[in-house]
């Protein structure tokens, strides 16, 4: 009896509920987060950053790196490119942008794509270092005295 209690209880609650949702002056949508233009929603269509690997030879020394960057959106507006935190380059009121560019690097870096004068990352990729030579040394496989 409990239990059917509980349930007339759900019953009765979950439509108004959903109603207000629907009907709220506030609006609901789980995409309220996405940055818009004129009440459009932006849409990242292409953010490529090539090569995604820079190798080098150790742990520690600089990564020289040719990047070359594409992007493109639905809808024109003035969009920058940053690494981490720095400005690479921007683009007014743009739907599409090209870069080249030599960098250097010491470490993973994000490249991100934003709205000029928002903090909102639209598209990121990371560039990834790789190490040609380990700074721990491979363990031997057999010990050093055997004859086989």
């Amino acid at each position: 009896m409990c239990f059917s209690l509980v349930s007339d209880f759900h019953k009765h609650i979950r439509l108004p509920f959903i109603l207000l949702l629907f009907f709220s002056p506030y609006g609901f949508s789980l995409e309220q987060g996405l940055p818009k233009v004129n009440s459009t929603k932006i849409i990242i269509e292409q953010f490529e950053i090539r090569p995604l690997i820079c190798i080098t030879q150790m742990l520690g020394n600089n990564c020289e790196l040719k990047i070359k960057l594409n992007w493109r959106s639905n809808i024109n507006s003035d969009f920058c490119v940053y690494q981490e935190t720095r400005l690479i380059k921007c683009w007014e009121n743009a739907r599409q942008g090209q870069h080249k560019e030599t960098l250097t690097l010491i470490k993973n870096t994000r490249f991100s794509l934003r709205l000029e004068g928002n903090q909102v990352i639209l598209a990121q990729q990371n560039i990834k270092i790789n190490y040609t030579h380990s700074d721990t040394h491979r363990r031997r496989l057999r010990s050093q005295w055997s004859i086989f």
